[in-house]
């Protein structure tokens, strides 16, 4: 089955899902695009990320909001996969992160000081 998707991408390219769909017989154009892009895309690398890519995306969600596809270009990752990884873990990390860094400073743990009139 992926070996026959690759040979109509192949012959096809990657913008006319809706024919390749067709010319597949068993997916259609939109289970196509997602199985190209999320696990056959040669271009991309599949598997665990790393701890270094963990940080990137983190940073990169910070710099840019959840521009996936931008993300996923720039690690070479399946966009999916990266924003799974987010709303996993990571964003779960990022969290702790804040609120250890914003804990020393909050509103509630200064002390108010009172002005005499």
């Amino acid at each position: 089955e992926d070996e026959r998707l690759l040979a109509i991408v192949s012959e096809l390219g990657l913008k006319y899902w809706k024919l390749i769909g067709i010319r597949h017989g068993l997916r259609d154009g939109k289970q196509c695009r997602e199985r190209w892009h999320n696990h056959l895309n040669p271009e991309l690398i599949y598997g665990p990320l790393t701890p270094e890519e963990d940080e990137q995306i983190l940073t990169f969600y910070s710099e840019m909001g959840t521009k996936w596809s931008v993300m996923s270009q720039l690690l070479r990752r399946p966009a999916n996969l990266i924003k799974n990884r987010y709303y996993s873990s990571l964003s779960k990390k990022r969290d702790r992160r804040t609120s250890e860094n914003s804990s020393c400073c909050s509103p509630r743990s200064k002390k108010r000081i009172k002005r005499g009139k």
